[in-house]
């Protein structure tokens, strides 16, 4: 019987999809090519959860590795990395790696080595810093993490060295007088810009006592705009950057 190896990737058109939204190392899925009965193997060690066509193994360190597509066969509740979890019930193998609900490209992170077989079809080049920079950031100033990724996502898309017409910087798009505020040394290094802008942001969500959208609205057009209408900004760019970014919210 073919044996799918712990990394079950060996050539570039063994990947049917590796498929993330607009920014670098944030994968929500990838489809590995497979035949039918194939052995497939556990990437990591952890907690074992089975259903009728997937495996789940959870990690201590709150990783999950979901493989859909399979036919469960797990002695226990634990299993080693390199592991049997299951056989291949056809053509494809669908791989979700995700870190505290959050997902990530489990081949950028694991097996860097490799990344360059997602190529021809990662909607982005791996990158696998940035993610790692925004758990950071949620983490530090205790802000959700999916607002963090709403706002980067809307201000620059991700991009560390974007500077808008307006002046503002980075990942985060700080303005010259918040990048001295902060402290920030290189505003066009995504560490730095993005733990500036989620300090920024957490100031705004105090000032604002945990309102999201008053916080947004102060976080696009400053907060004597927000503090002189009491409320959102009557400026299309504001209200339409405030239901821009609820939106992103839930995309992710």
């Amino acid at each position: 019987m073919t044996s799918i190896p712990v990394y079950p990737i060996k050539e570039s058109n063994s990947i049917i999809e590796n498929y993330g939204f607009s920014f670098k190392g944030y994968c929500n899925y990838t489809l590995i090519r497979s035949k039918p009965n194939q052995q497939v193997h556990a990437i990591l060690s952890g907690f074992i959860e089975a259903g009728s066509d997937y495996v789940k193994v959870s990690s201590p360190d709150d990783i999950s590795i979901i493989y859909s597509g399979i036919n469960p066969s797990v002695p226990s509740n634990l299993v080693e990395a390199g592991s049997v979890i299951g056989y291949a019930n056809g053509t494809e193998i669908k791989i979700v790696a995700e870190q505290s609900g959050m997902y990530f490209d489990f081949i950028g992170r694991f097996f860097p080595d490799k990344s360059n077989l997602l190529q021809h079809n990662s909607k982005e080049p791996v990158d696998t810093n940035i993610m790692s920079y925004f758990i950071e950031a949620s983490n530090k100033y205790d802000i959700n993490l999916k607002l963090l990724l709403a706002v980067a996502d809307e201000e620059s898309g991700f991009n560390s060295s974007e500077v808008s017409n307006k002046g503002a910087i980075g990942v985060m798009q700080l303005m010259p007088g918040t990048i001295k505020e902060l402290n920030v040394t290189n505003p066009y290094d995504p560490e730095q810009n993005i733990l500036g802008g989620a300090r920024y942001l957490k100031g705004l969500l105090e000032r604002y006592r945990g309102n999201i959208d008053l916080a947004l609205a102060a976080y696009n057009a400053g907060t004597n705009s927000v503090d002189k209408y009491n409320g959102i900004p009557p400026y299309a760019e504001t209200i339409n950057y405030v239901t821009t970014v609820d939106r992103l919210i839930n995309k992710f």
